[in-house]
């Protein structure tokens, strides 16, 4: 396993390959873990890893705080023109 990025809380596998690496039982590791495209993943993964559907549960909740943040902005600014209308 990788040691040298992380702390005992996070592990850093960013642009790391681990395709030599067993992580079938290293679940709970993988789910503290920050991954980006470049990492590459060996064929043996819990089957409750699933790279894909983590990928998207993040690009959700992106999407979902910028949606969020739009709207803070639109209301804000409809704010500002009913001041001015005043």
């Amino acid at each position: 396993m990788p040691e040298n990025g992380g702390t005992e809380f996070f592990h850093d596998l960013r642009s790391i390959d681990l395709s030599s690496i067993d992580l079938s039982d290293k679940l709970d590791y993988l789910l503290t873990a920050d991954f980006d495209d470049d990492t590459v993943w060996p064929n043996s993964l819990p089957k409750e890893f699933d790279i894909e559907k983590i990928k998207n549960m993040a690009n959700l909740n992106y999407m979902s705080k910028f949606i969020f943040y739009k709207m803070i902005i639109w209301l804000e600014c409809m704010d500002q023109q009913l001041f001015l209308l005043q």
